[in-house]
């Protein structure tokens, strides 16, 4: 079926099974879908693997060679050539990796600079809005400790649709490019670890905690007992960044190896081992930690520091924020 379009010279009124719909000549360009009109993403909070990101469909995707055609709003501003192209290549089972926002997010990201060594995130869903009717997804990517917002969007209607970036946006509380990166800790000492399990344990958790003159400031899902490690006085005035594994096997571990700050974003990248599937373990659960201590003078300015913590592959594991005073 040919999916490509003519211009209407005025508005094109199209029969459905609803009515008549009526197309303004500005949206007679959007796009060729098939009609049947079902939701577009079936989305459970089971949807979004840790470790891909993945949305999975509520079935497999089935590839149609012959369909009936579709006119609707679409979204501006698209090439909608190429969407019509790209979509027929995925309908006939090519480049299948369109239909998944996170491999989208980071194949298109490469033409904004972005890298694998980037951490990708999925952090909105929309199953419509008012950029695409079809469909919306935000994905964060932490660069170099900045954060930025690739907003991919859904130019056709079924479930086996393709997704496509519509923008990409830094984050940044601070237009100014002169706000550069700075490291404030680094060390190699995990760089040969190995992580091979496929997921984090369940109770994985990571903090900040701000020892301004020995008041300390933290938020409220923290234990007292750990509070307690950090009220001695070679804490004063450190920003503490924790960070535990959780209930691991024993001979796993986790250990911060770098700290950047860029406006009041702040990265923290963690490293974390587990043994090798053929080593002899003990039956032993062991809870591995570790934390860095940052000068609070090395933090410039005051007000809320948005504190994103990362793994060697990129993962974001979790974040916090932390309002630091200065007085």
């Amino acid at each position: 079926m040919n999916r490509n379009l003519k211009q209407f010279a005025a508005g094109a009124a199209i029969a459905t099974s609803i009515g008549i719909q009526v197309l303004m000549p500005g949206y007679v360009d959007a796009a060729v879908r098939a009609a049947d009109l079902e939701p577009t993403v079936s989305i459970s909070a089971e949807s979004i693997n840790r470790n891909s990101s993945k949305i999975e469909l509520a079935s497999s995707p089935e590839f149609h060679t012959n369909r009936k055609a579709y006119i609707g709003a679409g979204v501006e501003g698209l090439d909608y050539d190429k969407m019509i192209k790209w979509q027929q290549n995925v309908d006939e089972g090519r480049e299948l990796w369109r239909i998944d926002p996170m491999q989208v997010a980071r194949v298109e990201g490469k033409k904004y600079g972005f890298t694998e060594q980037d951490g990708f995130s999925i952090v909105k869903i929309l199953r419509s809005s008012s950029i695409s009717r079809y469909g919306q997804i935000e994905v964060e990517i932490i660069r170099q400790g900045k954060i930025h917002t690739m907003t991919l969007v859904k130019p056709f209607a079924q479930r086996d649709t393709i997704w496509t970036t519509y923008k990409v946006d830094g984050t940044l509380v601070y237009s100014d490019k002169s706000v550069k990166t700075k490291i404030l800790f680094k060390t190699s000492k995990y760089k040969d670890w190995k992580f091979y399990r496929s997921e984090y344990p369940q109770d994985m958790f990571v903090t900040a905690i701000d020892n301004h003159n020995g008041r300390l400031t933290y938020n409220d899902h923290i234990s007292k007992e750990l509070i307690s490690q950090f009220k001695g006085s070679k804490f004063t005035n450190k920003l503490i960044l924790f960070a535990n594994m959780g209930a691991s096997s024993a001979q796993s571990d986790i250990g911060i190896e770098k700290v950047t700050i860029s406006g009041k974003n702040m990265t923290v990248y963690v490293h974390t081992k587990s043994p090798h599937p053929d080593q002899f373990i003990t039956m032993n659960i062991i809870y591995p930690d570790d934390y860095v201590a940052i000068d609070r003078s090395l933090i410039e300015g005051q007000g809320t520091m948005k504190i994103t913590f990362v793994d060697q592959n990129g993962t974001i594991i979790g974040k916090d924020k932390l309002k630091i005073k200065k007085e």
